[in-house]
């Protein structure tokens, strides 16, 4: 009997689940798509999401498209039409409803059902929903076919150009030529760089990005939830929640439970209504952090809608920190204004990297690919990526991942270096896409701004159009970005700081809202963009003194590992074909010829490929350490500089270019192990003045005082320490300081070096990484050529390998390389004569440890002497 009736109670529950639930049912239509193209020449099977050349390429019908010039050569792909079509089985309700969902089409595109058009998309940044009720087959066992068609993104760009009243300035014919580029950008809403940028490709990708999904419901469904806060005080947060409903719910309630335990929790009950608000205090929460400075600590937010017998209609979730995030915009100390963020009253130092997408191919980004970067952002000590407006939005994982370990994101809007139309048509179309994009993102609590743009406020004076027509340009400029996008921004999301433009000088009133216009690039006002490739990169004196750099750098080539991938022996020299066809920023070979002659010998055997390629490398890592140090020194000085992003942390091919991390594996460029020292919370920073005087400074970046004891170290060329003392120092809290100060030719004279050539100055701490005083550019000096041995290579886990350096000579620039996919401990460092240096090795895939020490390239300043 008691069998029986735990039988009954069983069904009864199966039966209140499957005939009772009124929850929305989603049916994933990602997988296996048939492709083809207008005149079907081409069939296959392809997976979606995913894009025409990536199925192509993985069907063997093209080869690899990174490979020597195939992104030129297979551009015919993006000037065909294309065909993704699936079939799918749907048991019809009558009375329900069907929603078809598209997360992302990339990007002219018409959508049928049935045979019957749906919809059409022309924004790559949209999320396309479809109410499909009247279009589905009403037999369940009758496939439904579902076909999306892609036309030609460059063709559809052409078309609105012409149809356009007067010319918008974009990317010359000069600039698009040096790109192997496409023209007219500025008309579509596609990602910028697909067009081709003087650090990429132009792929034209052709793609259904993301997701596509089926959602049947027979009640209200929850279209979608906004979720904001605004700081009242440090302890005092509102939340607020925005509901979208996708039909008027005609009596029930919305109830938003705030943590895993409902710490807080209100209810709203609602009578034929389709928009909710729901507004909570939250009182002393734990806050969230950035890395460094605190936990990063995360609350779950539950949206759900229940009818009047609690049975529920919908529920989704979403994660919030909360956090007080101001820009602080005070008299600075020699004029203008400071311009810096406060995380929860803390001043923070931002320091980092500018961000541009993982690959152009969207499908290839995958949540390991993304920890793998934020990890590597996170290794080198920095707290901010910029996320760079020529690119994407990017997935919801990215975005997860940063909340969690507390990374901060500035993020443009996707429009860059161009000035845009704006007519109806056009405005509508990005009005839809930041909703949409303010909506999905709002709840990140490591997005501390919005901005409108990449430089297209500098750039309204780039083009002889915006010199010739100066008003028109303008008036257009402040229609899409104050008129247009900034309203939205401040409806949606009124707690984020919003930035016009980056680089701006940011507004002289918030009510109203007020630019204040003239040059970006004034140092005393926002922050700066800052390039000079002609003047001495390690000469301090050619840098501004900005109140925030958020962009600045210089280019290097991937290794000669990266290269193999995609190039053939003969590809392989400076000035080969490949190589300039692949370098994108017009005089930028000779550029690097000229830096690196500047500092160092450039013989024959300087020339050779692998050694070029690692001196390009070691120069960038010496320019970025003194520009990255300049500005850090200056946190404390009348200049008040409170950031540091430099381009760029990462690349989508093996080029030239100024990124940190390499395309082929993530692999860090020995400016990224530069970055993990130069971006050290505690770093000793010594720089000669005009006068002689070396002034030794110390940087404390956290919010406590911290004291150190530092060693200097008086070494000369045959490693011998002529003199060495120890410095007791402290730094108060969020400061730069200078520790110690002392006249050079004097301190050499009286320790036994016979002038500048003869000896350089090591620091050393507890806190701090090793930093060094060059007296002399390396080309003035006469240096030994030492023989450096590994031994001791052992396993320590599966994924680490320990070994042992040691040099017979002082080594400069000692880089290590391999092929196995990893980063190692330390690199391009510098070896004294018998100093051994046990380091490890941390793998990121499988690897044959018995062929590490066969893999392991040793390479010093040395092989580059003829």
């Amino acid at each position: 009997m008691l069998n029986s009736f735990r039988l009954f109670v069983l069904f009864s529950l199966f039966f209140l689940v499957i005939f009772c639930s009124t929850t929305p049912v989603v049916q994933d239509l990602s997988g296996v798509w048939t492709l083809t193209n207008v005149n079907r020449s081409f069939s296959l099977d392809a997976k979606v999401p995913g894009s025409v050349q990536t199925s192509l390429e993985s069907e063997a019908i093209i080869g690899n498209i990174y490979y020597r010039f195939n992104d030129v050569n297979y551009r015919w792909i993006s000037y065909d039409t294309w065909s993704y079509k699936t079939t799918f089985t749907k048991q019809f309700e009558s009375g329900n409803k069907y929603l078809l969902e598209f997360e992302s089409i990339d990007t002219i595109s018409e959508i049928k059902l049935n045979g019957i058009t749906i919809g059409k998309t022309n924004n790559q940044f949209r999320i396309w929903r479809y109410d499909v009720t009247n279009y589905l087959s009403r037999e369940g066992t009758w496939p439904n076919t579902l076909e999306v068609l892609i036309y030609p993104a460059a063709l559809y760009a052409k078309n609105e150009c012409e149809k356009y009243p007067y010319p918008v300035p974009g990317d010359p014919k000069s600039t698009v030529e040096l790109y192997s580029g496409e023209y007219n950008r500025q008309f579509i809403r596609k990602a910028q760089c697909h067009f081709g940028w003087d650090w990429g490709l132009a792929p034209m990708t052709v793609a259904i990005n993301r997701g596509v999904r089926l959602i049947e419901y027979s009640t209200a469904r929850i279209n979608s939830a906004l979720v904001t806060q605004s700081c009242i005080t440090q302890s005092t947060y509102e939340l607020m929640v925005k509901v979208s409903l996708d039909s008027a719910i005609s009596d029930g309630k919305v109830i938003v439970d705030v943590g895993e335990q409902r710490e807080w929790t209100k209810t709203v009950t609602v009578t034929n209504s389709k928009e909710i608000e729901i507004n909570m205090i939250i009182e002393e929460p734990n806050l969230w952090y950035p890395i460094g400075f605190g936990t990063q600590e995360l609350y779950k937010v539950t949206i759900r809608v229940e009818n009047n017998d609690d049975q529920a209609q919908d529920e989704i979730s979403k994660q919030i920190g909360f956090r007080c995030v101001e820009l602080i915009e005070d008299p600075a100390k020699n004029g203008g204004l400071t311009f810096y963020l406060k995380v929860n009253g803390i001043p923070i130092f931002l320091k980092g990297s500018n961000f541009v997408p993982l690959d152009l191919f969207e499908e290839r980004i995958t949540k390991e690919r993304i920890m793998r970067f934020i990890n590597s952002t996170i290794d080198a000590n920095m707290n901010m990526v910029r996320i760079w407006g020529g690119g994407i939005y990017m997935t919801d994982e990215f975005y997860d991942i940063a909340d969690s370990v507390g990374l901060m994101i500035m993020h443009d809007f996707q429009f860059a270096c161009s000035m845009y139309p704006i007519n109806k048509e056009f405005l509508s179309n990005v009005e839809n896409e930041i909703i949409d994009q303010i909506t999905r993102l709002s709840h990140h609590c490591s997005i501390v701004n919005w901005a409108g743009n990449n430089e297209n406020e500098g750039a309204l004076d780039w083009w002889p159009l915006d010199q010739q027509h100066p008003r028109l340009y303008l008036v257009d400029y402040v229609k899409l970005y104050l008129d247009t996008i900034y309203p939205l921004v401040k409806k949606m999301d009124p707690d984020r700081i919003f930035m016009p433009s980056s680089p701006s000088n940011g507004v002289l009133s918030q009510e109203p809202y007020v630019l204040r216009w003239g040059t970006p690039y004034n140092q005393s006002f926002g922050d700066v963009h800052f390039y000079d490739y002609n003047a001495d990169c390690m000469d301090v004196s050619t840098f501004p003194s900005p109140r925030f750099a958020s962009e600045y750098g210089y280019q290097s080539f991937d290794s000669t590992y990266a290269w193999d991938q995609i190039s053939l022996a003969e590809d392989q020299k400076v000035d080969s074909e490949l190589v300039n066809h692949r370098e994108h920023h017009g005089s930028g070979i000779l550029q690097m010829i000229e830096q690196i002659s500047t500092h160092f010998n450039v013989g024959d055997n300087a020339m050779k490929w692998d050694n070029f390629i690692y001196l390009t490398q070691v120069q960038q890592s010496l320019c970025y350490q003194t520009e990255t140090e300049h500005y850090r020194r200056q946190r404390s000085s009348e200049y008040q500089t409170m950031g540091a992003l430099y381009w760029q942390g990462n690349t989508v091919w093996t080029a030239p270019s100024w990124s940190s991390i390499e395309f082929h594996q993530g692999r860090w460029k020995m400016l990224h192990y530069y970055a993990k020292n130069f971006f050290s919370d505690f770093l000793i920073s010594p720089i000669e003045s005009p006068t002689n005087t070396l002034s030794v400074y110390a940087i404390n970046d956290s919010p406590l005082k911290k004291g150190d004891q530092v060693t200097m170290k008086l070494i000369n060329w045959e490693s011998t320490v002529l003199n060495s003392q120890e410095l007791a120092i402290e730094v108060g809290p969020s400061q730069s300081a200078v520790v110690e100060t002392l006249n050079v030719t004097e301190y050499f004279g009286e320790n036994g070096c016979r002038d500048r050539t003869d000896c350089f100055i090591a620091f050393s701490s507890n806190y701090s990484p090793t930093n060094y005083f060059w007296p002399e550019y390396f080309n003035k000096l006469s240096l030994p050529t030492p023989k450096i041995s590994v031994s001791n290579i052992k396993l320590l886990d599966q994924n680490t390998v320990e070994f042992t350096l040691q040099s017979d000579q002082i080594a400069l620039f000692v880089f290590l390389q391999t092929t196995y996919s990893g980063k190692f401990q330390d690199n391009g460092f510098v070896m004294l004569k018998g100093e051994e240096k046990v380091l490890e090795w941390h793998a990121w895939e499988d690897f044959d440890f018995s062929k590490f020490e066969l893999n392991l390239k040793v390479k010093d300043l040395s092989a580059t002497f003829d």
